[in-house]
C-alpha cells in the first residue's frame, strides 16, 4: 500500500501533464481524485463516470424507441402548460400553496431568468429550482415570476441542511441559496438511459442563466458542485433517483463575496 501524501504544486503539474501507469505491484487503497485521474489506465474497473458514459450509449434499437420530435414537443409542452395553469389557478384563488416573487425578495433579480430567458425556461423541464422561503421549500414555476409549495422544512430538516451545506450559513443563509435538482423521472420519458446526462445539461443551462442574471443585477453568485448528496437530498425530500440535487447557486450581496474552495464565481 502506498502512503497518502500531500502533493506540491510542481508534482501536481507533472501528474496532470501525462497519464501514468502505476506499477502492478503497487495498490493504493484510498487514492484522491488527482491520483485516480492520473493513474486511470491502471484501473481496469474504471470510475462511475466512465462506466456511465459506456452504459448510456444508445444502440440502434434504443435509438429507434426514443420518442419522435413531435412526441417530445408534446410532452414538454404538456408539462409546461399544466404547471403554469396550476400555478395561475392557485394565485387566482389566493391559495397559500403559491406565492409571487416581489421586489423585496433578495433572490428575485437572479431568479428572473426562470421567466425572462427562454433557454432557462426550457431547461426547467429537466431540473427543478428549489429555494427556502418563509420556512418552507418552494419550487420555481417555469415562465412565471412565482413559486409553488414543494415541502415543509421542519426543525430537523432545516438543521440537516445547515449542518451539511459546505459553507457557513451565517455568511450565506439558506434563503440566499438556489438548489438545482435533477428531474430524472420526468426526463425518463424523453431520454431513458441518458436522463442523468440530460439533467446535467439542463442544470448547466439554468446555472449559466442564473449567473448572468446575478451579474446583471450586480449580485455575487457562485456554483457549488461539491457536497454530500444523501443528507441534502433527504432535507429537500429528494430520493436521489426520481429527483436528486445536482448543484447549488450560492448568492451574496455585492459587497461580500462567497468563499468556498469548490465554488466557481461569476
Amino acid at each position: 500500500m502506498k502512503a497518502r501524501s500531500v502533493l506540491h504544486e510542481e508534482h501536481i503539474y507533472r501528474m496532470i501533464e501525462q497519464t501514468l501507469i502505476p506499477p502492478v505491484t503497487v495498490t493504493e487503497l484510498n487514492p484522491d481524485t488527482i491520483h485516480s485521474a492520473t493513474s486511470r489506465l491502471g484501473d481496469v474497473a474504471g470510475n462511475a463516470g466512465e462506466r456511465y458514459q459506456l452504459d448510456s450509449m444508445l444502440t440502434p434499437a434504443q435509438f429507434n424507441r426514443l420518442p419522435s420530435q413531435q412526441e417530445t414537443t408534446w410532452i414538454r409542452e404538456y408539462f409546461m402548460t399544466t404547471t403554469v395553469e396550476g400555478y395561475d389557478q392557485m394565485i387566482d384563488r389566493d391559495a397559500r400553496w403559491a406565492r409571487r416573487w416581489t421586489d423585496a425578495d433578495p433572490l428575485a433579480p437572479i431568479m428572473a431568468t426562470a421567466w425572462q430567458d427562454p433557454a432557462s425556461v426550457g431547461a426547467l423541464f429537466g431540473v427543478d429550482l428549489l429555494v427556502v422561503q418563509e420556512g418552507a421549500v418552494w419550487r420555481q414555476v417555469p415562465g412565471r415570476p412565482g413559486l409553488v409549495f414543494d415541502g415543509n422544512l421542519v426543525d430537523r430538516t432545516r438543521d440537516l441542511l445547515i449542518r451539511h451545506l459546505p459553507w457557513d450559513v451565517e455568511q450565506t443563509p439558506l434563503e440566499q441559496t438556489i438548489f438545482v435538482v435533477g428531474a430524472f423521472a420526468r426526463l425518463g420519458y424523453l431520454y431513458d438511459n441518458r436522463s442523468a446526462r440530460a439533467a446535467s445539461q439542463a442544470a448547466g443551462m439554468i446555472a449559466g442563466g442564473l449567473l448572468r442574471a446575478a451579474m446583471a443585477s450586480r449580485r455575487r453568485a457562485a456554483v457549488v458542485d461539491q457536497f454530500l448528496d444523501y443528507p441534502l437530498n433527504e432535507a429537500l425530500a429528494c430520493d436521489g433517483v426520481d429527483r436528486g440535487l445536482l448543484t447549488m447557486i450560492r448568492t451574496a450581496p455585492p459587497q461580500s463575496e462567497p468563499e468556498a474552495s469548490n465554488d466557481h464565481h461569476s
